[in-house]
């Protein structure tokens, strides 16, 4: 052969059979389903914006993981793998747009409902410690024997006990009687029970109610103090206490006594 005469092309593979329908037949490109369940998916997670009371507590923090946030967690997965078929099948699908679409959605959706359950659980956490300083104040009056503020109290947001200050006063005596009467050493006081709720009735007024419960142990038992509130332009007005003697609460055996609230 000539050392002029060009050698015959290489002979090159033939495109996959899929992407020569697409080039000639472009309508045989699907849109992507992976593509279209990630949008409706995306829709579906604006639930998650909902104040449901389901939560995760999440270790060393007083927060808690929304459990609806799995929505828009979920969405982002199948956007990201939408998004990577469809680059992967060489033109024979198509929905790009819709699943970067459902992409956008969910990171909207997980950022914003994040940021508004954070700010509730804030909020109520807020309360709470609230609730607890203002009850520990009253619970204070209750050791030192100090009734005249908290009567005061009292009468000035639930003027209608007015009627039972005498009972009131004989329930403040059985209380003195009984924490400084109760035998044994004393093992310091503990928070119980702290709630906030909505009035049961129209007589509770359209405020919400605050309930904290502190615990005082002994060796031959306990007794437990309940503080009534109600939430009243921001503040926690005090309504009620309720003593209750007899409870069954022991301390361990390698309990260590603490200092009398008397002395």
């Amino acid at each position: 052969m000539p050392a002029d005469t060009p050698s015959p092309a290489a002979p090159h593979s033939p495109p996959p059979e899929a992407y020569l329908d697409r080039v000639v037949e472009p309508e045989y490109a699907s849109i992507s389903a992976a593509a279209i369940g990630a949008l409706v998916l995306a829709g579906i997670s604006v639930l998650a914006f909902l104040p449901v009371p389901a939560n995760l507590p999440l270790p060393l923090t007083a927060f808690r993981f929304p459990i609806l946030l799995v929505l828009p967690l979920t969405t982002l997965v199948f956007a990201a793998a939408a998004m990577r078929s469809i680059r992967k099948s060489e033109g024979t699908k198509v929905g790009l747009g819709l699943a970067q679409a459902a992409l956008i959605l969910a990171v909207v959706e997980l950022l914003g409902a994040a940021a508004l359950h954070g700010a509730r659980q804030y909020h109520d956490y807020s309360l709470q410690q609230s609730l607890v300083r203002e009850a520990e104040v009253r619970l204070g009056y209750v050791l030192d024997d100090q009734p005249a503020p908290l009567y005061a109290e009292l009468l000035r947001n639930s003027p209608g006990l007015a009627q039972y200050e005498t009972e009131l006063r004989r329930l403040w005596q059985r209380t003195q009687r009984y924490m400084h009467a109760t035998g044994g050493d004393y093992f310091g006081r503990r928070l119980q029970q702290t709630r906030i709720r909505a009035p049961d009735s129209p007589e509770e007024g359209p405020f919400e109610i605050g309930i904290a419960i502190f615990r005082l142990r002994f060796r031959e038992g306990a007794m437990d103090i309940m503080f009534r509130f109600r939430l009243e332009e921001d503040q926690w007005k005090l309504t009620d206490f309720r003593p209750a003697g007899g409870v069954m609460d022991f301390p361990d055996d390698d309990e260590t006594p603490k200092k009398r609230f008397e002395e």
